[in-house]
């Protein structure tokens, strides 16, 4: 374990120096989106988002929208997690957490 400066809805290891591993608060989390089988968006609650690319595509991820995980210490963090498809209980590995912002979209 190594030590970690606290927001309220964001661990990052990078702010201490130690590696590129990202824990949010499970609380925070507002909702999740699949937007592929590879690529989780999780919606914070002050309005942040957080896109979390899985090490592998993870089968059935977008077509159901839902997953289960185990959280402990009320925190899910990047390359230390393994979710379940819903309904197929297809273990998949989080991946890396990277900021989102949506796409832009430019006006005709």
């Amino acid at each position: 374990s190594f030590p970690t400066r606290r927001s309220s809805d964001l661990i990052a290891a990078t702010d201490a120096g130690f590696g590129k591993d990202i824990c949010l608060s499970a609380t925070g989390i507002d909702h999740t989106t699949a937007i592929s089988d590879r690529e989780i968006l999780f919606y914070m609650k002050d309005g942040k988002a957080w896109k979390n690319t899985l090490h592998r595509a993870c089968t059935g991820l977008r077509f159901e929208q839902a997953f289960t995980d185990q959280v402990s210490g009320n925190e899910i963090c990047s390359n230390r997690q393994v979710i379940r498809v819903a309904h197929r209980e297809v273990p998949c590995s989080l991946g890396d957490f990277t900021p989102y912002s949506p796409p832009v979209e430019r006006a005709n």
